[in-house]
């Protein structure tokens, strides 16, 4: 009796062997048969995708992957600028991988030289994306601006720089010429909105006259600046000259366009 026991179960455990081997070998042959199609889902057909972003657990690296957010390879959303911040919550997604970024991949603070300014604003577009954060509100992101601490008010290029146009003389002169009005009557609108800013005007010459002459010319011409500006109640404290003649010219003095875009003054901020 117990003989035929045994001789049942061992039957019975024998059956229940070899169909498993066939469910297993059965499954093996449509994982098979999938991955010969190439498909995605064939792919990973057998496998588990907890978070369902098309890759398996045992491939993702970020396994609890919102639904919806697009990911890479590795199962992980990208992060373009790489700032830390995935794509889909970055809402500065230019920010240079430099840059310190808050949750929403925006930069935090910005160092202005001796101290770190924390920002108070930022800017929205129609979009709704934001530009970052902009210290001295010049339309300029602080990641982007090249002349941080731009006095409030004053035009900038892209880079963030104040942009001055250029005030030109005529040979041997040094009267301002009616042309240049606007530009210094900016300059001095510039100056009466920040009270704490200063200004050095430098002049320059071509180089028809000996250096001495170039020199007096050229802080004649710096001069004219001042007097322009301290006429419009500008404080004269605020303002310093220096004549640097025809040392720093800026096209050739070979010919007359040239030499005309040397006789010039360059006006610098200061603080």
């Amino acid at each position: 009796m117990r003989r035929c026991y045994l001789k049942a179960l061992f039957l019975v455990t024998i059956s229940v062997l070899l169909f498993s081997f066939a469910i297993q070998k059965q499954m093996a042959r449509s994982y098979a048969a999938d991955l010969n199609q190439g498909t995605e889902a064939g792919e990973y057909a057998h496998k588990v995708d907890s978070d369902g972003d098309g890759v398996p657990d045992d491939l993702d690296v970020c396994p609890d992957t919102l639904q919806g957010v697009k990911v890479g390879d590795l199962g992980c959303p990208p992060d373009t600028d790489g700032d830390g911040v995935d794509d889909y919550l970055d809402q500065c997604p230019d920010t240079p991988m430099t840059a310190k970024v808050d949750a929403k991949g925006c930069p935090v603070e910005v160092d202005m030289g001796s101290s770190t300014h924390f920002v108070c604003c930022q800017e929205v577009h129609d979009d709704g994306k934001l530009s970052g954060f902009d210290v001295d509100r010049d339309g300029v992101p602080d990641f982007r601006d090249e002349c941080l601490g731009t006095p409030k008010g004053a035009k900038v290029d892209e880079k963030g720089c104040w942009v001055l146009g250029e005030i030109y003389f005529d040979t041997g002169k040094w009267d301002i010429k009616a042309s240049n009005y606007p530009i210094l009557d900016e300059v001095g609108a510039v100056l009466k909105t920040n009270p704490n800013l200063k200004m050095e005007i430098q002049g320059h010459t071509d180089n028809r006259v000996s250096a001495a002459e170039s020199q007096i010319l050229s802080k004649k011409r710096a001069n004219s600046v001042i007097e322009y500006l301290v006429n419009q109640a500008m404080a004269r404290g605020r303002l310093s000259s220096v004549g640097l003649g025809s040392s720093e010219p800026v096209a050739p003095n070979t010919a007359p366009e040239g030499q005309a875009k040397n006789r010039r003054v360059n006006l610098i901020p200061t603080r």
